[in-house]
């Protein structure tokens, strides 16, 4: 991995939504290169079977905590728990986020798309920022999408959810800058990757989540 402006290999990272596709794939490609792991997601059987197999394969720290990011309070208190089960942690990486091709504009696919992917990711990056400051630094990730950069009619939610994501990661990075803290900031936009979201017929160019 190569990291900008001077920023080295973690020795402890939180992936929140971890049990699958790109949260999955990153816990594996940093435990391999003997990074401690704090790993959430609804989820738990599947949770357990990663931590299994990476504190097997790698001989690493692997702990884990049933989250559901739509439950704004039961997370906060996961997210304390979590951070005290691993002591300091360099990266917090949220991944937790759902999709749904919704033409007919179904209100509950709407509201829950906008309840997990904006709500529930603000929830978790504002603690994620205070966090990193009252610290003295880290390294604070989302991962978006290019979605954020245009509608949908196909997925109108989803689409805004993540241009609030980035736009909020933005407004973060401005506050880190203006306030001089030692914060990182980065906004990881993939375009289509071969996920339970990746829905459709033909999906153009659809990456692997390794």
């Amino acid at each position: 991995m190569t990291h900008s402006r001077g920023v080295s290999m973690p020795a402890k990272v939180m992936i929140i939504g971890a049990s699958s596709g790109i949260g999955k794939a990153l816990a594996t490609q940093l435990a391999s290169e003997g990074v401690n792991l704090g790993l959430t997601a609804r989820r738990i059987e599947l949770l357990e079977e990663l931590q299994t197999e990476l504190t097997h394969q790698f001989n690493v720290q692997v702990d884990i905590l049933p989250m559901d990011v739509a439950h704004f309070q039961k997370s906060a208190d996961g997210f304390k728990v979590l951070l005290t089960q691993m002591g300091r942690v360099d990266w917090i990486i949220v991944c937790a986020g759902l999709g749904y091709i919704n033409p007919d504009l179904d209100p509950a696919k709407e509201l829950e798309t906008i309840q997990v992917n904006a709500s529930g990711f603000v929830n978790l990056a504002s603690r994620a920022f205070q966090y990193f400051k009252e610290q003295g630094g880290g390294h604070f990730i989302g991962v978006s999408s290019i979605a954020a950069l245009h509608s949908s009619r196909h997925a109108p939610a989803y689409n805004a959810s993540k241009a609030l994501i980035s736009n909020y990661m933005k407004a973060l990075r401005y506050k880190a800058d203006q306030e001089h803290l030692n914060i990182y900031i980065t906004d990881i936009r993939p375009g289509f990757v071969d996920t339970a979201m990746a829905q459709g017929d033909g999906v153009f160019w659809a990456a692997s989540p390794e």
